[in-house]
């Protein structure tokens, strides 16, 4: 498990690397069905999480962050926070692309939205995720799914909660969050603006 979180680390850069350079030389798919979409969610989400994440922890702590990722215990605080930024990215990253469906393509089955979400976090409890995570996740979406202005969401600070969930579970001193908060929360909202505007480039029109 140990050598698992570190090559995972160590390959988050590697592996954003790569796929930019895909995307730059053969393009993206298009995205033409709620499939196609699923998946663009859970890969851009899943990304982010750990990016954003990752890379908050090696820059705080420098040149020891290998040896902190060796110990169980802050493994075990690491994975916590990334399932619970997860959970709340998957939800932002849908709420945004729904709202912008509904605006823009007058898209009314809003209900599919609780269909992704429910199939995403279900594929990942293979990988982890909780049943009590899972269950509470689905519950807070629900709630939240009520209160979308989906005319509005995707122009009103779509991805504010994934952004303070990074703050709130990162493993680090709440005196060190405090300095760091505005830096942290800016990087991770630059992410998410330009997968906005990945999917406005991708997505055709969605049946």
């Amino acid at each position: 498990m140990i050598i698992y979180r570190i090559k995972q680390l160590k390959s988050v850069s590697a592996e954003f690397i790569i796929a930019s350079l895909k995307r730059l030389v053969f393009g993206e798919k298009k995205l033409t069905d709620l499939n196609s979409i699923q998946t663009f969610i859970n890969r851009r989400t899943a990304h982010i999480t750990q990016d954003t994440l990752y890379g908050y922890l090696q820059t705080r702590m420098g040149t020891s962050y290998v040896k902190f990722f060796t110990d169980p215990q802050f493994s075990v605080s690491i994975d916590t926070a990334r399932w619970n930024i997860f959970v709340i990215g998957v939800q932002d990253i849908i709420f945004y692309i729904f709202s912008y469906l509904h605006k823009n393509q007058g898209y009314q089955k809003l209900e599919e939205a609780k269909k992704i979400y429910h199939a995403i976090l279900l594929n990942e409890k293979q990988n982890g995720l909780s049943d009590d995570l899972f269950n509470s996740a689905i519950n807070e979406f629900e709630k939240r799914f009520n209160q979308v202005q989906w005319l509005t969401f995707h122009q009103s600070k779509p991805f504010d909660k994934s952004v303070h969930a990074l703050v709130q579970w990162a493993p680090i001193a709440d005196e060190l969050k405090k300095l760091d908060k505005e830096i942290v929360m800016n990087s991770m909202i630059l992410k998410w603006n330009n997968v906005g505007r990945d999917f406005q480039k991708l997505v055709q029109k969605i049946d």
